[in-house]
């Protein structure tokens, strides 16, 4: 019984602070002009190249991370052939992985090219 009444006493409290803050009402949001929107096709793909530099480093953190384990499960494997195998699929889908990464960042660069983009 404590238990439960411990439980629904902590659910109540959580949602305090809400009713405490509609007492006040809402403060006004100040209106600001955000710059950085495009408004062009440049700017379109500006922000979309922006966008991939960011995910092509995730993906290189992520290779990265697949060698790494995949250079560990092999060295650990003990020679046994299904951990060997195993660890040269990790090898193989990571360096998969670069190849398409490098080679998608370097159609967008690119296209980046030919459209006039700078």
């Amino acid at each position: 019984m404590r238990k439960i009444l411990f439980s629904v006493i902590a659910a109540v409290s959580s949602f305090l602070p809400l009713v405490a803050r509609g007492q006040g009402g809402f403060l006004p949001v100040p209106q600001q002009n955000v710059p950085n929107i495009p408004t062009d096709l440049q700017g379109l793909i500006r922000v979309i190249d922006r966008v991939g530099v960011f995910m092509f480093g995730f993906l290189l953190v992520g290779a990265f991370i697949m060698f790494m384990i995949g250079a560990f499960m092999y060295l650990v494997g003990g020679g046994s052939p299904d951990a060997q195998k195993n660890a040269k699929n990790y090898l193989i889908y990571a360096a998969v992985a670069v190849i398409v990464g490098f080679a998608a960042f370097a159609i967008a660069q690119t296209l980046k090219t030919v459209v006039g983009a700078q």
